[in-house]
């Protein structure tokens, strides 16, 4: 005779696969739908098993079908974690490659162990006790492989609490029933695996205990999936996944109310009816949780509390510290709106609350966040341009939330009625613009709310309040974008005059050999420093238009040990003859210093002809003196010059600032450079200067650049 816990089982195991092919007839692409089917296929294949297994009256036969049960159960782990980070997340992929040696390991270590260890499993044959019927002692592995499957048990249930516990509006409206389908069986996989650990054995009458959970589990599901057509539901979750979690406080009272059935069922009923009594007590929770995240439950709690006790709907002190706990860390417009229509659905009750940025040169809204419609479906939305604009116009002009069904506002006189159709596919009832003064920032629409309720001067007023405070919000970070955008120009701008100066500088090497070309051009010598000259300064070009892709308002800098007078001495061969010839070497004998060679060769060569420029047209002997040496535990580079000089008052208020110079071809940023190259060194540039008598430019570096 078939017993009750055979027939609950088979049931179980029936619906489990029939779930599993709908699935993958309805949409067999998507990753997450084939990685459930196989988590379904193999729950349905170790419920068959367990049911073989309770059914055998042998004691070779019970364990040859716990043995079969052992290696199909070795494949879950992988599965349903895969499963439980891949559900209604969007950025699925990247979820899983984080997680793939914790998901490698979910799969090499029991399944090893039943490859490795199989004649460990379990110690001996069956034994029969009067007061529980057959069971199976453990064996070393056994216990082992069943302390893994209980802590991959945990974190599935963590994982799919996160996942129910993010959701908002309609995403958990679709996802609800399957997720507490799978907490229920998971529920009762770990009180059967804590009974497995505690007793090291395995009682297949506890069968019932998981053939329960999964034929409940399974309809929960069947439940769900008619109400989506497909796992793929875009969910933001927190990666928080400890933090004010219930599932680790529900499996500790669990344990602890088996506990005392366990007790009371010895003193009064017999340990025969423990599995009832724990499937009972599971069910009853998943019960509870069903009531706990329903909306329609919370919402009418809240107006019978209202109705009854005179008090208003909402805290309004409470629903503020609410919102400002979770907008005051917001950084970004999309963060800002994603936050804003998760706690408009939690306090108002709406499944679809959208934000939308309004585009008015263009006459289009463009979707920020919302809790039901994604980006592709947002697209879809583009064909509506006519609506779009209506509904742009109205908002511009109304201060207070509208419900667009209702035929007696005072606009809908002077306006068109709005594509029903549009507002059908946005998912739109109620709208309420978000301004910055007078100007329309962006348009907040919410959909349907749970049970149809419509929304009170209360919800009215609260509605008002919340899109105000987004509003400013969003002017803010819109305001902050715009500061940054400016910033980053400048700092574009800045870094292309630096390269723009480089290439005058270049360029003004060139001039000067082309002007010396007619009157030198039979001197050998010179006619190989030319072609010198005109190399090093193509190789300049080049580099300068390959350090273009990396401009950054910060400076960077790459010191390497070295020698500054070798330094010094290619900078100065690289200048023409005649010219080279006025510049006096003072060379020191120095320690290697790390710097880059590449910038601090511009620095000094936009020294040097700084220096040249300001001797033009000198009567006179004119003289360049470039020296090194140390100085106080710092590296000197100078360069000085016999040229006119600077005034007081020039040096005080303009020297080393941007385009401020005192050439009449100049554009003020050479020094400006450099005194940001030599600080990027860590290092320090100084001044000497007399009207009449020249300048000193003093560059001083660290002998050790301190990070």
């Amino acid at each position: 005779m078939i017993s009750y816990t055979l027939l609950i089982a088979l049931a179980a195991a029936l619906l489990s696969l029939l779930i599993a092919a709908f699935i993958l007839y309805r949409d067999p692409h998507p990753l997450v739908h084939k990685i459930f089917s196989a988590g379904m296929v193999v729950l349905a294949l170790e419920t068959f098993f367990s049911g073989m297994s309770a059914m055998a009256a042998e004691p070779l036969d019970i364990l040859t079908w716990q043995e079969r049960r052992f290696w199909v159960a070795s494949l879950a782990p992988l599965l349903w974690l895969a499963f439980g980070l891949s559900y209604a997340r969007s950025d699925y992929r990247a979820i899983l490659m984080r997680w793939k040696w914790p998901l490698a390991a979910a799969l090499i270590l029991p399944l090893g162990i039943c490859i490795g260890f199989r004649d460990d499993l379990f110690e001996g044959l069956p034994v029969w006790l009067p007061e529980t019927g057959w069971v199976i002692p453990l064996g070393r592995w056994g216990y082992y492989f069943s302390l893994i499957q209980l802590v991959a048990c945990i974190v599935i249930l963590l994982d799919l609490e996160k996942t129910l516990r993010g959701s908002r509006g309609i995403m958990r409206w679709q996802i609800k029933f399957t997720v507490l389908g799978l907490l229920a069986f998971f529920g009762a996989r770990t009180f059967t695996l804590s009974q497995n650990i505690l007793y090291r054995s395995v009682n297949p009458e506890l069968t019932l205990v998981n053939s329960g959970a999964l034929l409940f589990g399974g309809l929960l599901i069947l439940r769900s999936l008619f109400r989506t057509r497909f796992f793929g539901a875009e969910l933001y979750v927190s990666q928080n996944v400890l933090y004010n979690s219930l599932v680790l406080l529900i499996i500790g009272v669990y344990f602890i109310a088996v506990s005392l059935l366990a007790k009371l069922s010895l003193r009064w009923a017999g340990i025969h009816v423990l599995p009832l009594l724990s499937l009972f007590l599971l069910l009853a929770l998943v019960g509870l949780a069903v009531l706990i995240f329903s909306d329609r439950l919370r919402r009418k709690t809240k107006l019978f509390i209202s109705r009854n006790f005179h008090r208003p709907v909402y805290d309004y002190r409470k629903e503020w510290g609410r919102f400002t706990e979770a907008t005051t860390s917001v950084k970004n417009v999309q963060d800002l709106c994603r936050v804003v229509t998760q706690l408009v659905s939690d306090i108002l009750h709406f499944l679809n609350v959208s934000i939308w940025q309004v585009d008015e040169s263009r006459g289009r809204l463009k979707l920020c966040a919302s809790t039901a419609m994604t980006a592709q479906e947002a697209e879809g939305l583009r064909a509506f341009e006519s609506p779009q604009k209506e509904l742009i116009e109205l908002m511009s002009r109304e201060k207070d939330p509208v419900d667009l069904n209702s035929p007696t506002q005072s606009w809908s006189i002077n306006l068109p009625e709005i594509d029903k159709g549009f507002l059908e596919k946005a998912g739109i009832r109620y709208a309420v613009a978000l301004r910055a003064g007078e100007e329309l920032i962006g348009i907040m629409t919410l959909g349907q709310r749970v049970a149809d309720d419509l929304l009170n001067l209360e919800d009215f007023d609260l509605l008002k309040t919340i899109a105000d405070q987004t509003a400013a919000g969003l002017n803010q970070l819109r305001l902050a974008e715009q500061v940054q955008q400016t910033r980053e120009m400048e700092a574009f701008q800045t870094m292309s005059a630096f390269f723009i100066h480089d290439l005058k500088n270049v360029a003004s090497r060139l001039s000067l050999s082309m002007q010396n070309l007619p009157i030198h051009f039979d001197n050998p010598e010179f006619r190989q420093d030319l072609l010198k000259t005109i190399g090093q300064s193509l190789e300049k070009i080049n580099h300068l238009c390959g350090r273009l892709s990396a401009l950054r308002e910060k400076l960077e800098v790459r010191p390497v040990p070295g020698d500054l007078n070798r330094l010094v001495e290619k900078v100065i061969d690289g200048f023409e003859k005649p010219f080279k010839e006025m510049i006096v070497k003072d060379l020191k004998r120095l320690p290697e210093v790390p710097f880059d060679a590449e910038q601090i060769s511009n620095v000094l060569t936009n020294l040097i002809l700084n220096a040249r420029e300001a001797l033009a047209g000198k009567e006179g002997p004119a003289e360049i003196r470039v020296g090194t040496g140390l100085r106080n535990g710092w590296v000197e580079l100078y360069v000085a010059d016999n040229g006119p000089g600077m005034t007081r008052e020039f040096m005080d208020r303009s020297l080393f600032l941007p385009f401020k110079t005192t050439k009449k071809q100049g554009m003020g940023i050479g020094l400006f450079q450099c005194k940001m190259i030599v600080e990027a060194h860590r290092g320090r540039i100084e001044v000497e200067s007399e009207e009449g008598k020249g300048s000193t430019f003093r560059i001083l570096l660290p002998i050790e650049i301190r990070r």
